[in-house]
């Protein structure tokens, strides 16, 4: 999927520049709401979606992300992508960054690399969700609907969790189990760090910037910023 054209302008302008050029459009109370929203977003808790089969289901984890004050949610392959997008996340991803893998591979690398560990939901997972280690930058990982993580998503993961159920149906729709999960996690982080997020100064710069975008209508963003 292409990038998002906040995206792109932000890094052909610079942050500094968005921002300021834009302040005079956005409202004193627009401001203030987008700094308490900043102040609440976590970069040390993520999750991914390995092949998500609904579409919808996938949308809804992302407005649950938005809502939990998660930034970065990845889809790994993906069945298809749907024209409703925005539509379905209730303009969720505006606020959110979601990344697209062809496969799991460059997903692992993208971890490793932020030596973020990884959390699998797996039915018979040894860690209760309210267990997942959260010393360490975590990211949750769901599979599709119809048959779970793959052998080598389920290989990769630190830890294996499961979600408690107590009645006949054996497993959970994607969107309720990603939303208990973040509920979970979030929680128990933000008492961890005894505040309510973590961005470091560059990250809420960068997503200050891209909210000031999403503030303003698209004729002033391209006068300002032309692609």
């Amino acid at each position: 999927m292409n990038e998002n054209s906040q995206n792109v302008r932000i890094k052909r302008y610079g942050t500094e520049t968005v921002i300021q050029q834009l302040q005079p459009y956005v409202s004193k109370r627009r401001q203030q709401r987008i700094d308490q929203v900043l102040g609440n977003r976590l970069l040390s808790v993520q999750i991914a979606l390995e092949m998500p089969a609904d579409l919808l289901n996938a949308f809804a984890v992302i407005r649950s992300c938005e809502i939990f004050g998660v930034v970065n949610i990845h889809i790994i392959a993906p069945e298809k992508i749907e024209s409703g997008m925005r539509t379905i996340s209730k303009g969720a991803m505006d606020w959110v960054d979601i990344h697209f893998y062809p496969d799991i591979n460059p997903f692992l690398q993208q971890m490793q690399q932020q030596n973020c560990r990884l959390a699998g939901a797996v039915l018979a997972g040894a860690q209760n969700v309210n267990a997942i280690p959260i010393e360490q930058p975590v990211c949750l990982l769901l599979g599709s609907e119809h048959s779970g993580l793959s052998n080598i998503a389920k290989k990769a993961c630190d830890w294996h969790y499961h979600i408690p159920m107590f009645g006949m149906t054996e497993s959970l729709n994607l969107s309720v189990a990603a939303g208990i999960s973040l509920y979970e996690t979030t929680h128990r982080k933000r008492i961890q760090l005894q505040q309510s997020g973590d961005l470091t100064q560059d990250a809420w710069k960068e997503l200050q910037a891209k909210y000031y975008l999403n503030s303003v209508n698209d004729r002033l963003m391209n006068a300002l910023f032309p692609l």
